[in-house]
């Protein structure tokens, strides 16, 4: 008896310990098995974008496909999805005038249907939501996976801290527009016509256009 009971408190003890662990790691935001897995943020531009193929890559992401961990019945296994502007996006053959959506209230003669082109001016946000959310699989795991998905008709969204590497490439792209507005030459048209423009000079090897001004320098000496 005694030794069953010490092995019963032993027991007792881990599965509070794993517990604590996994609480301790869901805090962090670290995820899975011994908070080894850290969730991703992935920035998607929707502009020229057909609905149906873009809804089907980000729910690939958001179930976590795209890692090599992956097990379907796991909802931490996927990544955070950022898309933006998703008021430009595209449709095929006639679905902007026949595509329709259909929602009932309950109630005897609650049938609403939404045309895709009033509901791209009310709430173009929601195409690609429910688009996305057509494509998941219909379980428990759907809705939690959904909450990872964040849409804006916008080019600016409020996760710039969560993908710092995406600030920065929009940063660079405002400064070149700027000192082209301003009457400067962009460096990357510079070395395109050819002109004799150090590359240590254009930009610092740290900044995310040094790898594009080294291809297009690559490219004009072959």
């Amino acid at each position: 008896r005694k030794q069953k009971k010490a092995m019963s408190t032993t027991s007792t003890a881990a599965a509070a310990a794993a517990a604590a662990a996994a609480k301790a790691a869901a805090k962090t935001g670290l995820r899975g098995v011994g908070g080894m897995i850290k969730q991703r943020w992935h920035l998607i531009d929707a502009e020229g974008e057909v609905v149906g193929r873009l809804a089907s890559r980000v729910a690939q992401v958001l179930m976590g496909k795209h890692n090599a961990n992956y097990k379907p019945h796991m909802v931490d296994r996927g990544d955070v999805v950022v898309v933006v502007n998703a008021d430009r996006v595209k449709l095929t053959g006639k679905k902007w005038d026949q595509k329709v959506y259909y929602h009932h209230t309950g109630f005897p003669g609650g049938l609403k249907v939404t045309p895709v082109r009033r509901l791209l001016e009310r709430k173009p946000e929601q195409i690609l939501k429910k688009a996305v959310s057509s494509m998941l699989p219909k379980n428990k795991l759907r809705r939690r996976r959904l909450r990872n998905l964040r849409v804006y008709a916008a080019p600016e969204h409020p996760h710039v801290a969560q993908l710092p590497q995406s600030a920065a490439v929009d940063a660079a792209k405002a400064a070149a527009t700027a000192a082209e507005a301003a009457g400067h030459r962009d460096p990357l048209a510079q070395l395109l016509d050819g002109d004799d423009v150090p590359l240590v000079q254009v930009v610092h090897p740290d900044d995310p256009l040094f790898a594009e001004l080294e291809d297009a320098v690559n490219k004009q000496a072959k």
